[in-house]
């Protein structure tokens, strides 16, 4: 009889573990998905910030350009055409080689945020030996 309620006791409290197992799981799973969105959501930030600061700084830099190519040419047709020019063709390499230059680094950011994997370009970093003197 005092086996049978050890044994109940015993099932009772592996119970109790691994329901304490299964919540602690699940806090661990949303500290985990709170750390990689908040740094996906401040890599995203950053991004536009850096993007809207660039385009205007892009945008007076080209102004400037044809202007100065304008008074060049003594056409100013000729300086702003030869930027869009200029653009249309960046434009084009850019397209030509957006796997490589967005799709590729985008898709390893990602896959190394949330999956943990390490990018296909990158080397693995070996860790000091911890029992060695550095």
């Amino acid at each position: 009889m005092f086996s049978s309620d050890n044994h109940i006791n015993a099932i009772a409290q592996l119970l109790a573990d691994f329901h304490r197992h299964l919540e602690l799981r699940a806090e661990c799973f949303k500290v985990d998905a709170v750390s990689k969105l908040s740094k996906l959501l401040t890599v995203l930030a950053l991004s536009i910030i850096l993007f809207m600061l660039g385009s205007l700084a892009l945008w007076f830099i080209s102004m400037m350009a044809a202007t100065a190519l304008g008074e060049w040419l003594n056409s100013p047709t000729a300086g702003y055409a030869i930027v869009v020019g200029f653009y249309l063709l960046l434009g084009c390499v850019i397209y030509a080689r957006r796997k490589e230059w967005i799709e590729n680094p985008v898709t390893d950011f990602l896959a190394k945020l949330f999956l943990g994997e390490p990018a296909p370009g990158d080397a693995a970093k070996p860790e000091p030996d911890k029992h060695e003197p550095l």
